[in-house]
């Protein structure tokens, strides 16, 4: 996704790019190349996808 550019209740400015997301330009001009390199990497895309769930397991609602 392009960087945030709105702070919401799920606190985008801590999410840090290429680690808790793939950053990608605003016009998505460079999402294939983005694209090809994880597919290529993906132990790399393996790792922000457990530190994107991390980051989500804060706000899950544990019925407490």
């Amino acid at each position: 996704m392009p960087k945030p550019k709105y702070e919401t209740w799920f606190m985008e400015g801590l999410l840090l790019a290429d680690v808790h997301y793939i950053v990608i330009k605003d016009d998505y001009s460079d999402l294939e190349q983005r694209l090809n390199y994880y597919i290529k990497n993906q132990d790399k895309a393996l790792q922000v996808i457990e530190n994107a769930n991390a980051y989500v397991q804060q706000f899950k609602d544990t019925g407490k």
